[in-house]
């Protein structure tokens, strides 16, 4: 019935239709598999990584998001410090991250480093952080961070532009880092001066970053934004698999430094074959229709084929049409 109904909207309405619906089923799923398990007070606040689908063998972010208090004791929830260790199963996903010293002829919304030989895009969604150098403290005194928008081997294009007016752009003595573990840009939007002691550290299976702000004023941000930003890759290990933010280490301080008992959550990402049914290398609308036009259909029925059911549970459904619909847009091999 469902499916029926899909069929008599335009494509791109039914495809955020179903694209919405993969967020519930996603959530049912982090429910059923552990993601969901609260450990202090939902009113003060939660702490959660993204979840959803990757095609094997891509690169990918995964934003920690801080949602603050929905009691009416907002105000004592404006954030002042973090920490935040994640943990991963290094078999299905693997932390990757790279830095260096730019190479020069920046613009606004670029940064150079000739020495690298990265893929076409392979960085986008990660964020870049100037560590160093001429122009990496932006005009609210911090670290500029900034969303790599796109890249090619040689050049990361960032969202939003750097900092401009006396704030020199980045030269070739500036030194930046990429992907790994960074602070999302959140803390210090509100014009905080903030640091990050000791940077992040990294073990076999996790990453770990905390970072503080400084003096009375201006107060810390409240609401929703994104605490860290981590960097993966899906190897070719399909199947579910866990992202957990460890405690009592993940926390969240308010600006006097009193803990926020915030709900710290898990995540679940599931490593999915390319569903591509039509074999052309792009998952579109037509794969996104044959994979319809096959629900119910298990092996040995005339329109199963596994490249219409990624989550390979032998049984062709509404879970393969979200799971579809998530990478929808994407190329089975990432350039």
């Amino acid at each position: 019935m469902i499916l029926r109904l899909l069929s008599r909207l335009p494509i791109r309405a039914a495809v955020v239709a179903i694209a919405a619906m993969g967020v519930a089923v996603g959530l049912a799923l982090d429910a059923r598999n552990g993601g969901g398990e609260a450990n202090a007070d939902p009113a003060y606040g939660t702490v959660r990584p993204s979840g959803g689908a990757v095609i094997e063998g891509h690169r990918f972010s995964v934003p920690v998001t801080f949602t603050t208090c929905t009691n009416p004791q907002s105000s004592s929830c404006r954030l002042g410090a973090y920490e935040v260790k994640m943990q991963y199963d290094p078999a299905r996903l693997t932390l990757i991250s790279d830095g260096g010293q730019s190479s020069g002829s920046n613009t606004s919304t670029t940064l150079n480093d000739t020495s690298k030989a990265w893929k076409v895009n392979q960085w986008v969604g990660a964020r870049v952080t100037l560590i160093g150098g001429i122009g990496y403290a932006g005009a609210d005194g911090n670290p500029q961070s900034r969303i790599v928008a796109s890249n090619t081997a040689t050049r990361l294009t960032i969202s939003p532009p750097w900092d401009g007016g006396v704030i020199p752009l980045p030269n070739q003595n500036t030194f930046y880092s990429l992907g790994g573990i960074t602070d999302g840009g959140w803390l210090g939007s509100t014009g905080r001066i903030m640091n990050c002691p000791g940077g992040a550290t990294y073990g076999s299976n996790w990453a770990d970053l905390h970072c503080v702000t400084f003096d009375d004023v201006p107060s810390g941000p409240t609401g929703v934004g994104p605490v860290v930003n981590v960097t993966f890759q899906a190897g070719m290990t399909r199947g579910l698999t866990t992202v957990s933010l460890l405690t009592p280490e993940t926390r969240v301080l308010r600006i006097d430094g009193y803990v926020i008992p915030a709900d710290i959550l898990n995540a679940t990402r599931r490593v999915i074959l390319c569903p591509d049914p039509t074999g052309d290398g792009n998952v579109n609308v037509i794969d996104l229709s044959l994979v319809a036009a096959a629900n119910g259909q298990r092996p040995g029925d005339p329109l199963y084929a596994v490249t219409k059911d990624p989550d390979e549970s032998g049984q062709i459904n509404v879970i393969d049409l979200s799971l579809v619909a998530t990478v929808f847009g994407k190329k089975c091999i990432q350039q």
